[in-house]
């Protein structure tokens, strides 16, 4: 019974390193099965769809444990001297803070490697060229992430990787979700064992046989379903490398990553993406917006431009450039937009600051909203100056950065841990509707037994206030289903209007000290953007984009008439801040 689903370990010596060895069929094997480790095995049998078989490795494979330096260096050639396709990639982690323990990658000509990277003593040189072999495709779910525990806890750098999340989409194999235990099912129709016993494991200690197992098997399904695939869906000729031209080295946006379980005693931790949503038009228009006297008073989009037109309030006009859109405005507008200003006059381009790349594009607030909105409205409204494009990749590293930064502000503030309202939540849950609710639920439940649903019927109908023998109707079920459990906390202080108040950056914060009040904020805005120089050390920045630039709005630089003079982006240094507006 054991052995239709169980599969034997023989572990040998090869060197200096500990090898364990898959191997099917077996040369020799010894069971050691404890109690334990048989009824887990046998519970997973059991569970299981009985028309879908356990995923195994494939005939033939064999998955080594390697803890030595050398000996991974001896191994790792067979993988680089592999012709260009798939690679495997996956780790096990021994705790909640992702410390990796096992990296295991896979190839469908050399094998699998388990490999124990806490105890080589260093990087074999073997396993950094592998990883930056742009031809050797990096395949897993979520597997930028493992790359970056990579790269952060050993310093490997890689290139050349593809997450099989969106290729699954692609191709119609999300039915059972987009984990990678319902991607096996959905492509290769068979079940891959990720039982929270294995996954919750130590993987910091001696594997058992159904850990090793686990781990090999993570790591050769990505090769299985990717190589699956490509063999029904690519054209013909077109290899595997081209194939998936389009998806490598692309974080998957808008998808759920597959939660991995590590540690022991449950402790949880989530395969951390970073999620945006990306630009579907473009940011920046570069449509010529003039006044009626002919002024060039800002850039806008073609869309805002036509708009102007088709309800008579704008006429387009012969420029300079003839590719460019040009309205003149009908009418007097209150103000003069951006006029004088070289900085917003200037046509953007639609490119990452950081990288320069026009693919993917995400809008990026150098100061983040939440701490923006609390500036006065003199301090804030039409301006853009601190609004960039950023690829995903740059996004993730401004993202971060300013992550850290808030929580340095909230740190400095005492606001780390809790509120200024005393609460950490600006809701709390209301445990009887939390009660009801869940009564509710299970009511909608077909084959509720029906000592069970007397008992629910009674928690909804004392919610209700029924009376006696009142009966508990479908629409009080649905009511109460679709009742928010969250109550308002009255008098909550957000973390970030707490931090603002106490910097003294809010309007109410003047008092009679107006120059004090822009000094205060000033110095906050530059603090922000100068974590963005930091972290993404953007190439391609707009000409006039200015570290110190002032935070006064237009009218208080240059007055509400039509400027006169230089408007070159030093006349907007921080210097204009302690000037008098004109």
């Amino acid at each position: 019974f054991c052995s239709s689903f169980v599969t034997p370990v023989v572990v040998v010596a090869q060197g200096r390193g500990h090898v364990s060895s898959v191997m099917s069929p077996p040369v020799s094997v010894t069971w050691s099965w404890t109690c334990d480790e048989l009824s887990r095995s046998v519970r997973r049998y059991c569970d299981r769809d009985p028309l879908a078989p356990w995923y195994t490795l494939p005939s033939g494979a064999a998955a080594v444990l390697v803890t030595d330096a050398e000996v991974a260096e001896s191994l790792l050639r067979p993988f680089l001297a592999a012709p260009a396709g798939a690679l495997g990639l996956d780790t096990e982690w021994s705790d909640a803070s992702c410390t990796i323990a096992l990296l295991q990658i896979a190839s469908r000509t050399a094998g699998c490697l388990v490999i124990r990277m806490p105890s080589l003593g260093r990087v074999p040189a073997g396993l950094q060229d592998l990883l930056l072999d742009e031809k050797k495709l990096k395949c897993g779910v979520a597997i930028a992430h493992d790359l970056k525990l990579l790269e952060k806890q050993y310093g490997l750098q890689s290139k050349g990787f593809v997450d099989l999340q969106p290729v699954a989409l692609r191709h119609g194999y999300a039915d059972n979700g987009v984990g990678l235990a319902a991607i096996c099912r959905s492509v290769l129709g068979a079940v891959l064992n990720k039982s929270s016993d294995i996954r919750m494991s130590d993987w910091s200690g001696e594997l058992c046989a159904a850990q090793f197992e686990y781990a090999a098997c993570d790591a050769f399904v990505a090769v299985d379903i990717l190589e699956e695939m490509h063999r029904r869906h690519a054209p013909a000729g077109e290899d595997l490398v081209q194939w998936c031209a389009e998806f490598v080295d692309r974080v998957p946006k808008g998808v759920r990553s597959e939660p991995k379980v590590r540690g022991i005693g449950g402790a949880r931790s989530k395969k951390n993406v970073v999620h945006a949503p990306q630009r579907k038009t473009a940011l920046y228009g570069g449509c010529r917006l003039l006044g009626p006297d002919g002024l060039h008073l800002a850039n806008v989009s073609e869309s805002k431009a036509l708009w102007y037109v088709s309800q008579g309030l704008g006429q387009r006009v012969d420029g300079d450039d003839p590719t460019q859109l040009v309205v003149r405005l009908t009418f007097k507008p209150k103000g003069v937009g951006h006029a004088g200003d070289d900085f917003y006059l200037q046509i953007m381009e639609n490119r990452c600051v950081g990288c320069g790349t026009d693919q993917e594009l995400i809008r990026f607030s150098i100061v983040p909203h939440v701490f923006r909105c609390q500036l006065p409205l003199r301090f804030k409204e039409h301006s853009s100056h601190d609004i960039v494009l950023l690829c995903h990749s740059c996004f993730v590293k401004a993202s971060d950065a300013s992550q850290e930064f808030r929580r340095k502000h909230l740190r400095d503030c005492g606001l780390a841990e809790t509120n200024a309202g005393g609460a950490n939540c600006p809701f709390r849950i209301d445990r009887d509707r939390m009660l009801a609710r869940g009564a509710a639920v299970a009511l909608k439940h077909p084959r509720l037994p029906p000592e069970v649903k007397a008992a629910k019927e009674a928690i909804v109908a004392a919610f209700l206030a029924k009376t006696a023998g009142e009966p508990v109707t479908a629409g009080d079920i649905d009511e109460v289903c679709n009742m928010n459990t969250r109550v308002a906390i009255e008098g909550y202080i957000s973390p970030e209007v707490a931090c603002a108040i106490k910097l003294g950056i809010l309007e109410a914060s003047e008092e009679g000290d107006a120059d004090g009040l822009e000094a205060r904020c000033l110095e906050f805005v530059l603090g922000w953007r100068r974590c963005f120089l930091e972290s993404v050390a953007p190439r391609f920045l707009p000409a006039g984009w200015d570290l110190n630039r002032s935070i006064r709005k237009h009218d208080d630089l240059f007055g509400p008439d039509a400027p006169s003079g230089p408007t070159g982006p030093g006349h907007l240094a921080a210097g204009a801040t302690s000037a008098a507006p004109p």
